[in-house]
């Protein structure tokens, strides 16, 4: 069993694919129902925040989640917590061995 970390509860959401017929591909699709699970025992930690004023309004938080070892999520992941939808910021750093664990970068835009 992974070792709980904190007392903080993840919802993991993961994007749904559609077929784009101009390129051929497959694409991210996040106008679909992303499919969402759980990650109990995470701790999050607010991280900065940064204004932008020139040429446009808007502000950028971050935030850190540490969650149990063998957490599924990736950087085409969104992490919801507290009724907040985050876009996970870079690969997720995975940390082996006993203390092992999965530190997930945040961020959203607000403005």
């Amino acid at each position: 069993m992974a070792r709980r970390l904190g007392t903080d509860t993840i919802t993991v959401q993961r994007v749904t694919t559609s077929f784009e017929p101009y390129s051929a591909t497959y694409q991210p699709d996040w106008s679909l129902t992303p499919t969402e699970r759980d990650v109990k025992g995470c701790d999050y930690q607010p991280g900065a925040s940064t204004e932008y004023l020139i040429g446009r309004d808007f502000s950028e938080v971050g935030g850190t989640v540490y969650a149990p070892s063998g957490t599924d999520v990736t950087e085409y992941d969104r992490v919801k917590f507290q009724g907040v939808v985050y876009d996970v910021d870079g690969k997720p750093d995975v940390w082996s061995g006993r203390m092992g664990h999965v530190v997930i970068h945040l961020k959203v835009r607000k403005g």
